[in-house]
C-alpha cells in the first residue's frame, strides 16, 4: 500500500517531488482514487482537479493533503504558488503521461489536489434550530447532484444530505460538477431509515418537492429546523418520506412535465433561505 505524506511531513519550499513515469507506485494509488469508489471509501480520500476549484478551496483556509501539479499543462501565477507554500502544502510535479492517468477529464489541466473525506456528525447538524438543509434521495445523476451541492454551498445551506441507493459524493463527476463547494459544506449519507428517525428526533421540518399540487413554493414558509426533499428525476421521493413531509410545487405552464431537479432544487433552496432572511 502507497500511502500519501500527510500535509507537513514534505517540506514545499524546495524542490518538489517530481515524477515522470505512469507506472509510479504514487501514479498508481492517484489513478485507483479516481477510478475506484471502493477504493475511496477504504482510504477516504478523493481528488479535486481544476486551477480554479483548487484555488477557491485554498483561499477558503481548506488544506488539501497533497497537490499535483503538471508544468506541460499548466503554469500557476506566483500568487497561487505563494498561496500553496504559505499553508505548507506538499507538491508533486509530474509529467503529462502521468497526469492524463490521473486525471478524470478528456482536457486535462493539469493540477489537482487530494483531500481526505469530511466526515460530521448527524447530531451536530440536526440541533442547530435554524438548520436549513437538502435531501437527495436516491438520485443517480452524478451531474443534478453536484450541482446541487454548488448552488447549497452558495445559498448558505447547513448541510447536504444523499439517502441510498445515490451516487457518491466523492464520485469524480459530482466532485467536478460541485466546482470544489462538496468541501465547503457538510455531506452525509444516510440510510432513509436513519434519516426519518433522526428527522423525528430532532424536529426537522420536511418539504418534499412535488411537480404539482403542492403549496407554491413563494408562499410555502419554510419552518426552521428544515429539510428540503429532492427526489431522483426517475423515481421520484419514496413514499414514507412524502407521506410525512409538506409538498411544495414551482408552478409550470400546463403542459411542461417537471423541472430539472438540480434547477427545482436551487430555486427551493433560494427561496427557503431568503424567507429566512426577510425575517
Amino acid at each position: 500500500m502507497v500511502r500519501l505524506p500527510l500535509r507537513g511531513e514534505e517540506k514545499t519550499g524546495t524542490k518538489p517531488m517530481k515524477i515522470t513515469s505512469p507506472d509510479n507506485a504514487q501514479i498508481k494509488y492517484l489513478n485507483r482514487l479516481q477510478t475506484s469508489g471502493s477504493f475511496r471509501r477504504q482510504e477516504k480520500k478523493f481528488l479535486i482537479e481544476g486551477p480554479a476549484a483548487i484555488r477557491s478551496i485554498l483561499e477558503n483556509k481548506i488544506h488539501p493533503l497533497m497537490i499535483c501539479i503538471c508544468p506541460a499543462l499548466y503554469s500557476p501565477v506566483p500568487e497561487f504558488m505563494n498561496i500553496i507554500r504559505e499553508q505548507n502544502i506538499p507538491i508533486m510535479e509530474i509529467s503529462a503521461r502521468c497526469f492524463e492517468k490521473i486525471s478524470d477529464v478528456q482536457t486535462p489541466q493539469g493540477i489537482a489536489a487530494v483531500f481526505p473525506f469530511f466526515e460530521y456528525e448527524i447530531n451536530t447538524i440536526f440541533n442547530d434550530p435554524n438548520a436549513l438543509m437538502i435531501c437527495c434521495p436516491g438520485m443517480q445523476d452524478p451531474g443534478n447532484l453536484g450541482a446541487i451541492i454548488r448552488t447549497a454551498d452558495a445559498a448558505g445551506l447547513s448541510a447536504v444530505i444523499a439517502l441510498a441507493p445515490a451516487v457518491s459524493f466523492f464520485n469524480p463527476k459530482v466532485v467536478r460538477s460541485s466546482a470544489g463547494s462538496l468541501v465547503n459544506i457538510p455531506l452525509l449519507e444516510l440510510p432513509e431509515k436513519e434519516f426519518l428517525a433522526e428527522t423525528a428526533r430532532y424536529k426537522i421540518n420536511l418539504y418534499a418537492a412535488v411537480p404539482r399540487e403542492g403549496k407554491s413554493h413563494e408562499k410555502m414558509r419554510f419552518k426552521r429546523p428544515a429539510c428540503i426533499l429532492i427526489g431522483s428525476e426517475a423515481h421520484g421521493l419514496p413514499d414514507a418520506i412524502r407521506a410525512i413531509s409538506a409538498p411544495v410545487s414551482i408552478p409550470m405552464r400546463p403542459g411542461v412535465e417537471s423541472l430539472n431537479a438540480a434547477v427545482a432544487a436551487a430555486l427551493l433552496m433560494y427561496q427557503a433561505a431568503k424567507k429566512e432572511r426577510a425575517k
